[in-house]
């Protein structure tokens, strides 16, 4: 059937490099999407626009595991990277 969208095609894939990650890693998902940075526990450590291709950086923050989400307007992907610290 013509016009529809499968799952296959409203899954999406953002990559993340280098994970793990010694201090800034760079993000690529086609689009316009908010991406949050938080901890394990919840906490914010950053928020912002993303379009197409962005970099994070993790200085200044504890070394452990985040989790990013790419929040889009139907879609939300979420990745986890690893900060090995300075």
């Amino acid at each position: 059937i013509n016009g529809f969208l499968g799952v296959e095609e409203l899954v999406l894939h953002p990559v993340l490099f280098p994970n793990p990650t010694s201090g800034t890693v760079q993000l690529f998902l086609p689009g316009e999407f908010e991406v949050i940075v938080t901890d394990l526990s919840g906490i914010v450590v950053a928020k912002y626009a993303h379009d197409s291709e962005s970099t994070f950086s993790f200085e200044g923050h504890a070394a452990g595991t985040y989790i990013i989400q790419f929040v889009g307007s139907s879609n939300v992907a979420t990745q986890r990277i690893h900060y090995s610290g300075n």
